[in-house]
């Protein structure tokens, strides 16, 4: 069987700057002032060289009357947030656990079993960002990389049905560790019935788009300032 996966890498026309050498030394660049709160971030062992700020809140967790309503942002720029964790994906039938048919037996609708998305939650509107701790080319003084890094907003595949910021092959942790060329920023957004309900008594039907459409629309609502982030 042919599967067709729709993955999307979108490289959008922010730009990010590498943090000030007094800044860093005095939190290593985990703790930034943003526009979407004060993030704590982590540096993972396994990659040294990239700071990850994980689970932000963007929208409102559509819940109740927001369950089939477009995201509303939201205003936390004084809130504090542990940024250190991946929260759960948007409801869907894949996930790590339970044992069910789709991650024991019906492997070829799973990838052979790789995708093992793991919570799950309808309050799942979150996005993650993986950074370099520095450029691998900061020695040339070129006029592009005086302009920062280049920002990828990466739309997971899953045919609109499943998919997250936690699929293991989709992360971007190793490739940055790698290349520190690049700032890779990954929105969670509404899949399934929750982001595509087809219902006539809805004024809005394409709810996940507008979740993506909330993220990329916004670089400079969800910026990292004097950090890895300054989208401009």
């Amino acid at each position: 069987m042919l599967i067709l996966l729709p993955f999307l890498a979108l490289l959008t026309t922010s730009t990010a700057h590498p943090p000030s050498r007094e800044h860093a030394k005095a939190n290593d660049g985990l703790t930034v002032q943003t526009s979407s709160g004060r993030l704590h971030g982590k540096i993972d062992s396994a990659a040294p060289n990239v700071r990850q700020f994980l689970g932000i809140p963007y929208a409102r967790p559509p819940l109740g009357d927001l369950r089939f309503a477009p995201p509303v942002p939201l205003d936390q720029s004084r809130v504090n947030i542990e940024a250190k964790a991946i929260l759960p994906s948007c409801l869907q039938y894949f996930t790590a656990s339970p044992a069910n048919a789709f991650n024991q037996d019906v492997l070829e609708y799973n990838l052979g079993g790789l995708n093992t998305t793991g919570r799950i939650s309808e309050d799942c509107l979150t996005l993650s960002v993986w950074t370099p701790t520095t450029s691998s080319h900061r020695s040339r003084a070129t006029e592009s990389h005086r302009k920062g890094l280049p920002v990828i907003i990466f739309i997971y595949g899953g045919g609109f049905s499943t998919g997250g910021q936690d699929v293991p092959y989709q992360k971007p942790t190793q490739w940055i560790q790698r290349t520190r060329d690049h700032i890779v920023l990954v929105p969670n957004f509404r899949s399934n019935i929750f982001g595509y309900p087809s219902a006539p008594g809805l004024a809005q039907q394409n709810l996940g788009t507008l979740d993506i459409r909330t993220v990329v629309n916004g670089p400079k609502r969800i910026s990292l300032h004097l950090a890895e982030i300054l989208c401009t």
